[in-house]
Formats: structure tokens, C-alpha cells, sequence
């Protein structure tokens, strides 16, 4: 929706839960820790990643819709739009970008040296309650067909309770009122009304949920699309 900012679905639930960020903390490593506990009941224990790889034991669990601190975002902008309209009819939808160069530069700036995401220096970086509003930007180097066919990456904000807009706003407004030209970041609203048409066109385009979700419930997603273009007002 229009109206979201860019807050993962894990800070959505603590912001309405009115948590703090020690809270939000403790709430993030007991979900990271159940979620350990019962995976290899569901996952061969082979694929799974050491215990104490937080990051890429975020990663699984966006993949399998658990609520994380992790935000998708696919180097297309023809995926983006296609997650921008696929749903939510009766609302505007948005599209965020920013330049992940230039963004990854001002982090360097701002907060010193390259993002670390070693193990043993994670959770001092990233899992405390007063650390820097960092937004560190991650392709993984082993990707699920999903990513692949999303053109996917993911980001996530050290400070738990951050909205990422905010930290990009900050960093990168500076570069914006030096080279007011170039569009380093920024938000396209998409009308309601707009959705259908736009889904209809990327489906020409071989954007659907088939194509963006391999496997049956990617096929099944695009039928729901199919059906709901079908029964659309003319």
C-alpha cells in the first residue's frame, strides 16, 4: 500500500504492539530461535545454516513467510511494479527505489568501513538496542529459484525500531540537494484504479506469479490473478 512506509513485516507487528526495542529484540530471537528448533522437521538438515548464522537464518525465514527485519526489493522494475499492484485492488500502491550504489557509499561515510556480517561480530553489530541506524544491502550468494527469477536482494536496518525510509531520507537527501537532477531515491505512487491495468500488461510481459514463484504455488497465484481480471468491471 501507498501509505506504508518501508518497515518490514516484523517492525509493522512490534510498532502495533507498542514494544521497545529491547522487547523487539527479545521477541526477534525467540521467533529466530522456534524457528531453528522446528525447521528441520520441514527442511532436509543439510540445506539448513549453522546455528549461529543469524542473517542467512533470516533470510529462510522470509523465504518461508516468517515475519523478519529483512525488506525484499528485486533490481527490476517491472518485478517491483508487479508486487506493487498484485493485490490490495481497493488501495494505491508504491514503488520505492533508491541508487544502492550511492546508498551503499553513504553507510560507508556515515558509519565507517564495510557492513560485517560475520557471525561473531553479528549480534553485536546488529542485534543491541543502541547501535547505528545502518542499512546494510545483501544479494546472497546462494539464492532459491525465487530470488533468481525476482532478480532479488534483500536489506535490513541495525536498529530494530528504524524505518528504513528514514535512514535512506537521511542519507541520502544530502546527495539529492547536491545533484538535485539525479533521482537517487525516491517513491512512485501507483492509483488504485491503475492495479488490474498494469497486472494485465505485465502478464504480456511474462511477469506473473508462475513466472516470480516457480513451482505450484506460483501456478496457483497466477490462476487467483487470472480469475480476478476475469471478474474486473469493463
Amino acid at each position: 500500500m501507498a501509505d506504508y512506509s518501508l518497515r518490514p513485516t516484523l517492525l509493522r507487528h512490534v510498532v502495533r504492539g507498542g514494544l521497545s526495542a529491547e522487547a523487539a529484540l527479545s521477541l526477534e530471537r525467540f521467533a529466530v530461535a522456534e524457528f531453528q528448533a522446528q525447521a528441520h522437521l520441514h527442511i532436509d538438515a543439510s540445506l539448513l545454516p549453522p546455528i549461529n548464522e543469524t542473517l542467512r537464518w533470516w533470510g529462510l525465514m522470509q523465504h518461508h513467510r516468517a515475519a523478519t527485519r529483512l525488506l525484499d526489493w528485486s533490481a527490476s522494475p517491472y518485478v517491483a511494479a508487479y508486487f506493487a499492484v498484485e493485490d490490495q485492488w481497493d488501495s494505491d500502491g508504491a514503488i520505492w527505489y533508491f541508487d544502492i550504489r550511492r546508498l551503499s557509499d553513504r553507510m560507508r561515510t556515515l558509519y565507517g568501513g564495510p557492513s560485517s556480517i560475520d557471525a561473531h561480530e553479528f549480534d553485536a553489530l546488529y542485534c543491541q538496542p543502541h547501535v547505528a541506524p545502518r542499512i546494510v544491502l545483501r544479494k546472497p550468494t546462494h539464492r532459491s529459484n525465487r530470488m533468481v527469477a525476482q532478480q532479488g536482494g534483500f536489506s535490513f536496518c541495525g536498529q530494530i525500531l528504524r524505518d528504513h525510509a528514514e535512514t535512506i531520507h537521511e542519507a541520502l537527501s544530502v546527495v539529492t540537494a547536491t545533484e538535485a537532477s539525479i533521482p537517487v531515491y525516491g517513491r512512485m505512487v501507483i492509483p488504485a484504479h491503475l492495479k488490474p491495468e498494469i497486472l494485465d500488461r505485465l502478464r504480456v510481459m511474462n511477469i506473473t506469479a508462475a513466472a516470480l514463484f516457480p513451482g505450484v504455488d506460483g501456478l496457483g497465484r497466477s490462476i487467483d490473478e487470472f480469475v480476478r481480471a476475469g471478474t474486473q468491471p469493463k
